[in-house]
């Protein structure tokens, strides 16, 4: 006879049920968790919170669920091997049965005994993680004594017999077969000797929620709406809520943990409540008085628009793409001028577009062509309110309670994902600061920041070298490679593609062009005065609140004959390329400044954000910017964009003096690591000899180091 194990796996077996059970259990928790913490408002985060005991806990029952099941399986298959063993059967027989003698076999087992084994085992693990999770929740708010089971969808006898009892929650109630379905509902135990306030000392507060959404309620109207919003007043109290049931539960789950998460990073959002019924959630919401964004007008209509903005760093965040709503309905301002998020479904992973670690609705949400009901509320936001933006929300969601609130509202994936988007706006942030601070002017920040997030949405950061080291100009990455994939190679007799390959792509992929800075990097190769050098300087000069003649423009004799050849090559090159010519250049900066960032090379000072460049200079124009030799420290003017170099001096004609400057990363436009695109193995300047970086040096400190 085949033994069990030739037949059937238990490791694989449970194997497969863990990975099917286990993660279902835990988000069974968040979602107990979420409906418990909104039915007690009066418990904190820190008081009521999801901790990683309470998780353990419940993966234990789980685990040990998946064993009990395995069991069972294997128990029937022993019986079914025995009994034909004991008939006298072949392998074969007992393989696919021998039906006429009534004898169904191993496959008979699975086809016809086990039909719908699977949709028992998953009903009633859900039921399990339900019940288990509500126990443990209810335990952990400290205000819940009893449980009222709640049998409504099972009707034989048992599970009829217990309908409506309340009972101890210590007696741990469970389900009485499979597939049973019963819900326990929270009694909560009343203060012991607790006097009664008069009327004049009782709390002014909200009247309670009703216990049952469907039965305690009644009906008032339909607000529309693909969630089938409609307005129910409470039997008891005559308070208003909104309920809603949807055609998901698992967005509505969502939505509950978008406006717990909306409330922990301090935006108004109605209280709620989730229940679950049949197996299936329904949400009150409490009904605010008010008035939608899109009834008002004028100088209201202003008002709650400035106030609607101080919640755009949430909405980011949680990717809330509908936050204003069709008809600006989701917006609601009440009595007292307060602007409230009634309807929070666009959010986390039920919305238009991917939910990714990198929020690119901070510029989607103001763009009228992608979204023109949230651009009208949030389309005028400044580089530097966003910025603040930014830092209200790492400092939320990096904050103790801060953190732990979010991770409480939310699922574990979804808690991850929203941790890397708070980093990514981190990043952005950080990023705006410096160059705000150094006088680039508001739009180029906005724009320079899209194309920095955009292209952390594209993977290209994550493929840069750890690092580049080396004595010479020729700079290796931690696996021995000269400038890792900055340029491309031949790999087994491949051309391997270069993340200037990839840079490349990604620029026409998103309104740019990579032959502006192909044909920009050897026009500066030949000359820094070309035409094409001129126009870029002209360019990139527009983007600081710098007087145009703060910059050395070629021409030391008549410097306004210089400007003058500055602005015509500009607004030659700007007819030539238009818009895209700008949107180019911030896809270069983003680029050069995250390559910068990431990678470990020296002369680095990451802390500070800045790199230590050498550039020669004659002389002569150090005395007459007023330095006196050696040692010697103070400001020259300079052009636009200069040549430096990183590892060693490079002297061009007269120059004999050295001189050393810490430039911030984010005045680097370009480094010679990198190929030019379309051009395989290249230096992007001159040569790897000159090591050059290209930078605007204006206003920074010089150092005079040595003499040649």
């Amino acid at each position: 006879m085949p033994s069990v194990a030739a037949v059937y796996s238990a490791e694989e077996e449970q194997a497969l049920l863990a990975k099917v059970i286990l993660p279902r259990y835990e988000r069974m928790l968040t979602a107990v968790h979420q409906m418990v913490a909104s039915t007690f408002p009066e418990l904190t985060p820190d008081e009521f919170r999801l901790d990683d005991e309470a998780t353990r806990k419940l993966l234990a029952v789980a685990a040990a669920r998946v064993v009990m099941i395995d069991e069972h399986t294997r128990t029937r298959l022993q019986r079914v091997l025995q009994q034909g063993q004991l008939k006298g059967y072949s392998d074969v027989q007992i393989a696919n049965g021998v039906p006429e003698e009534g004898y169904l076999g191993v496959t008979g087992l699975y086809l016809n005994t086990w039909k719908s084994r699977a949709e028992t085992i998953a009903r009633t693990e859900v039921s399990t993680a339900q019940v288990e999770a509500s126990l443990d929740r209810y335990k952990a708010t400290g205000l819940v004594s009893e449980v009222e089971l709640v049998e409504a969808t099972d009707t034989d006898a048992q599970c009829a017999a217990r309908n409506g009892k309340v009972v101890p929650l210590g007696s741990r109630p469970g389900l009485l077969h499979p597939n049973c379905r019963v819900a326990l509902l929270p009694v909560v135990k009343e203060p012991v000797f607790a006097p009664t306030p008069s009327p004049e000392q009782a709390p002014a507060g909200p009247p309670p929620f009703p216990r049952d959404p469907i039965k305690g309620v009644e009906r008032v109207k339909g607000l529309g709406g693909s969630t089938g919003a409609e307005l129910v007043k409470d039997k008891k109290t005559g308070a208003l809520f909104v309920r809603k049931m949807g055609a998901s539960p698992e967005h509505l789950r969502e939505e509950v943990g978008a406006d717990l998460a909306y409330r922990a990073l301090g935006v108004k959002v109605p209280d709620a409540k989730l229940y679950e019924v049949g197996g299936r959630p329904v949400k009150l919401a409490r009904f605010i008085e008010g008035e939608s964004y899109g009834g008002l007008t004028g100088a209201a209509r202003e008002a709650a628009r400035q106030k609607a903005k101080r919640g755009f760093g949430a909405d980011v965040l949680l990717g809330n793409w509908d936050v204003a709503g069709l008809g600006f309905d989701n917006l609601l301002v009440d009595k007292d001028g307060e602007v409230w998020r009634i309807d929070n479904g666009g959010s986390l992973r039920f919305r238009a577009q991917a939910w990714n670690g990198s929020p690119m609705e901070a510029w989607t949400l103001r763009d009228r062509k992608t979204n023109a009901q949230t651009a009208e509320v949030f389309g005028d936001l400044t580089a530097r309110e966003l910025a603040e933006q930014f830092k209200a929300v790492k400092d939320a969601v990096f904050s103790a309670k801060g953190g732990r609130a979010l991770k409480s509202a939310l699922a574990p994936e979804v808690f991850a994902t929203v941790e890397e988007r708070a980093a990514a706006l981190t990043g952005a942030q950080r990023a705006m600061l410096r160059l705000l601070d150094d006088r680039w002017k508001g739009e180029y920040v906005d724009g320079f920041a899209r194309e920095w997030m955009r292209l952390r949405a594209s993977g290209l950061p994550q493929d840069f070298p750890k690092q580049l080291k080396g004595r010479g100009v020729g700079l290796e990455d931690e696996n021995g490679t000269l400038f890792d994939n900055l340029r491309g190679r031949w790999a087994g007799g491949t051309q391997v593609p270069s993340l200037v390959d990839r840079l490349a792509d990604h620029m026409r992929a998103n309104g740019g062009d990579p032959s502006v800075i192909s044909g920009w990097m050897s026009s500066q190769a030949g000359s820094s005065w070309s035409a094409r050098s001129l126009s870029t300087k002209g360019l990139l000069a527009r983007q600081r609140d710098v007087p145009m003649d703060a910059y050395f423009w070629g021409n030391p004799r008549d410097p306004a004959a210089g400007l003058a050849s500055g602005d015509a090559a500009y607004d030659a090159g700007l007819r030539l390329l238009g818009d895209k010519w700008l949107t180019t250049w911030q896809q270069q900066h983003a680029f050069t400044y995250s390559l910068l960032e990431a990678v470990d090379f020296p002369h680095k000072n990451a802390k500070a954000g800045t790199v230590t460049l050498v550039r020669t200079e004659a002389a002569g124009v150090m005395s007459l910017s007023g330095f006196s030799g050696v040692g010697a420290r103070g400001k020259m003017q300079r052009g636009v964009a200069e040549s430096t170099s990183l590892m060693k001096e490079v002297y061009i004609g007269g120059s004999t003096v050295v001189t050393s400057q810490e430039v911030p990363f984010h005045r680097v436009l370009g480094v010679y690591w990198q190929e030019r695109a379309g051009q395989r193995g290249s230096s992007a300047f001159l040569g790897d000899g000159e090591n050059e970086f290209v930078a605007m040096l204006e206003g920074l400190d010089v150092d005079w180091k040595k003499n040649r």
